[in-house]
């Protein structure tokens, strides 16, 4: 199991985008792929966002996802930013239960904990036009 600090993403913002990946790895042949893999075995995940604004923007909203078959990408964490620049941590455990529920997508900035696979990607979603050094970074530490 990967363990230890990682980069999930880190993008100037500038452009509206919807569901663009941040996230760039490398797979254990070498190839290039759009998350981080081998945690399989992780306890827990704490999350940082870190979120600079310059100026313009409406909306920055960054989704954790985890996916168990490389279809479906199922948000863990959802961090809401606006027009001031913050920071905003996460903590995760694996170790939970969790009672059956249908997989949807967070609305609203929060968790959906006791779900970790063994692989992460970060996915922002922008509206309005940010510009002057807007730009938001994702980094986990995986235990």
């Amino acid at each position: 199991m990967n363990q230890g600090t990682f980069d999930l993403g880190s993008v100037a913002i500038t452009a509206a985008v919807t569901n663009q990946v941040i996230t760039s790895g490398v797979s254990a042949a070498g190839v290039a792929q759009p998350f981080l893999d081998r945690f399989e075995g992780m306890e827990a995940l704490a999350i940082y966002v870190g979120f600079t604004y310059g100026s313009g923007g409406t909306t920055a909203v960054l989704k954790v996802q985890t996916t168990f078959d490389d279809v479906e990408w199922i948000d863990v964490a959802r961090f809401d930013f606006a027009t001031s620049s913050g920071s905003k941590v996460a903590n995760l455990s694996a170790l939970l239960s969790k009672a059956i529920t249908a997989v949807a997508a967070l609305s609203a900035e929060g968790v959906n904990d006791g779900v970790l696979s063994g692989k992460l990607r970060a996915v922002l979603t922008t509206t309005g036009t940010y510009a002057a050094n807007t730009s938001i970074k994702c980094r986990v530490e995986a235990r």
